[in-house]
């Protein structure tokens, strides 16, 4: 989907991003995405953005993907974007009837497939939810 993307915005996914999303969501850092190889973006994985911005952006999607009331993200991608995928590193726990946001990042002490470090992430979120 990434290549895709970059083909048909002719921008990299970075700067779709900031100019779609994270800037009209308030994020105070520029995200980006590791680089393969050959220098092109991964775009299944591997974004790098400030812990603080995690939590905004899940605080965004807390808030129905919404800037100044508008729902700037297409009609059901909060339902897709929103179910756990696969376990990996970074994390965003987003609670909505507790209205609570847990961003965690750079977590993976046994890397990023490591099942002991998402299943203690995983325990972590529960914890605090309770």
């Amino acid at each position: 989907m990434g290549i895709l993307l970059t083909q048909a915005t002719k921008k990299p996914l970075a700067d779709y991003l900031s100019e779609k999303i994270w800037v009209p969501a308030g994020m105070e850092q520029q995200a980006h995405w590791i680089l393969s190889k050959t220098g092109k973006e991964i775009s299944g994985c591997c974004m790098q953005a400030a812990s603080w911005d995690f939590a905004r952006f899940g605080q965004f999607i807390l808030n129905g993907a919404a800037v100044n009331g508008q729902s700037i993200v297409p009609d059901g991608w909060l339902a897709q974007a929103t179910n756990t995928r696969v376990s990996i590193g970074q994390g965003i726990f987003i609670d909505p009837n507790r209205k609570l946001v847990i961003a965690s990042n750079a977590n993976c002490a046994g890397g990023a497939t490591d099942r002991g470090t998402s299943a203690s992430r995983e325990a972590f979120y529960r914890a605090v939810q309770k």
